[in-house]
């Protein structure tokens, strides 16, 4: 039993999908329910008390007031455009539409608005052609779609979201995309076959685009926090996922770093004119120590893990060694400058998978 109950809470924390889904129909069966009780002057469109419940459901307790109140003043706003452009015009036309809709389409560009800005040109749409400019569907619309939104948002406060699932998985798929593309790196460097900058770039576009996704699930988790009574049980699991986000993300840009010493090498002059190397000799251990902190960045095992990046600082300790022995040359900047990266590398993730383990 009580590993049924394990497995329950950790589906619930990973799939948050599962409560916002029950959240969203109760809220939405709630509102409707509420809205049969109004008299029917009131309750001439119940449609929009669950509508506006389902827009108040969101992923955090916060974000949902905030979108609540934005979306209803966008259908106000939408009703009242549509309310004007009737009063003045009288009839409905397609120059009423054209006229509605560009309005609209205008002022859903406020920035208070927010992402509920599109919500002016849908009630400004309703408003003319459902309640041919009347203010008094307009009022019901607006009024009624509060109303669900407050049952959305007291259902939000009662069983508060708490999207962790969502952070822990996009912090997996940013490391495992920033394994791949240390593991490319290693091989262009091991293969000598260094393609053009453009072409590098554009192959590996899809880290920035889960470095972003990875922000955004963090930022949402942090979010969550507010006004949520849930939270400080699992505080201290928030912080380390915001920890080994923000250690992820600086290992990203020290990739960068390395991908542009690295591929670009053959393009950057030295001093006597010629493209810098890296030396011949290094290459082999300098590849290994890339492969090496690639693997552990997928390696979920805590101490197998700590093993590696043990493994990795001693054989960077023997390449500074092999480095500083070298007498001076003009390849000796882009040398120390890849130890250097490697180093921030190992020293960025060693901090940051500590509490992850």
């Amino acid at each position: 039993m009580s590993r049924l109950i394990r497995w329950f809470s950790q589906t619930w924390l990973l799939q948050p999908r599962i409560a916002l889904t029950l959240r969203a129909a109760s809220a939405a069966g709630l509102a409707w329910m509420i809205v049969s009780l109004l008299p029917d002057a009131a309750a001439q469109y119940p449609y929009y008390a669950p509508f506006g419940a389902v827009i108040a459901t969101t992923a955090t307790v916060s974000s949902s007031v905030r979108e609540s109140v934005q979306a209803v003043a966008a259908i106000a706003l939408g009703g009242l455009t549509a309310g004007v452009v009737d009063l003045v015009i009288g009839t409905t036309s397609p120059l009423t539409v054209v006229l509605v809709v560009a309005v609209g389409v205008a002022l859903a560009g406020l920035r208070w608005l927010g992402p509920m800005g599109g919500w002016v040109p849908t009630a400004a749409i309703f408003t003319l052609i459902i309640g041919h400019g009347d203010a008094a569907f307009a009022g019901s619309y607006a009024g009624l779609t509060l109303l669900g939104a407050g049952v959305g948002i007291a259902v939000n406060a009662l069983f508060p979201p708490l999207p962790m699932g969502p952070a822990a998985r996009s912090i997996r798929a940013t490391r495992e995309r920033l394994a791949a593309q240390l593991g490319d790196l290693a091989q262009v460097l091991e293969t000598t076959d260094f393609p053009a900058p453009t072409e590098w770039e554009e192959q590996h576009r899809d880290l920035d685009r889960a470095r972003l996704t990875m922000r955004q699930a963090i930022g949402q988790a942090l979010e969550a926090r507010r006004a949520n009574r849930r939270a400080k049980r699992y505080s201290a699991d928030i912080d380390a996922l915001v920890r080994e986000a923000d250690a992820v993300e600086r290992l990203t840009f020290v990739a960068a770093d390395l991908a542009d010493l690295i591929v670009r090498d053959h393009f950057a002059p030295g001093p006597d004119g010629r493209p810098t190397r890296l030396p011949p000799d290094l290459r082999a251990p300098i590849v290994h120590s890339i492969r090496l902190l690639a693997g552990t960045l997928t390696m979920m095992d805590g101490a197998a893990r700590r093993e590696d990046l043990v493994r990795v600082d001693d054989e960077l300790a023997d390449l500074v060694r092999a480095a500083s022995d070298r007498a001076g040359g003009p390849d000796d900047l882009l040398l120390n400058s890849v130890l250097l990266a490697l180093r921030r590398g190992l020293d960025t993730f060693a901090d940051g998978g500590r509490d992850a383990s």
